[in-house]
């Protein structure tokens, strides 16, 4: 498995727990607005930063990293890969 698809997994299964914690029913998909529907905030990213770094013993480079760039659960994999040294 490639880096980039065990970063998608990760935020995946990250994202499914968020959804649940936060009461909400079904599963969220990869379309979905990750900081505009509050799935992600800025303390869950740091969790889910250190779960990717945890897991896969690489680092995430925050400086890298761009907020902006990230509407969907799909571009936060996106971006979080590119950002991953």
């Amino acid at each position: 498995m490639s880096q980039e698809a065990a970063i998608a997994r990760i935020v995946a299964g990250f994202l499914t727990q968020r959804h649940t914690a936060l009461g909400r029913s079904g599963t969220p998909s990869l379309q979905d607005a990750v900081f505009e529907s509050n799935l992600i905030d800025s303390l869950a990213l740091i969790d889910l930063v250190a779960l990717i770094e945890g897991e896969l013993g690489c680092e995430v480079d925050m400086l890298v990293f761009d907020p902006s760039e990230v509407v969907t659960a799909d571009d936060l994999s996106r971006a979080l890969a590119r950002a991953t040294v």
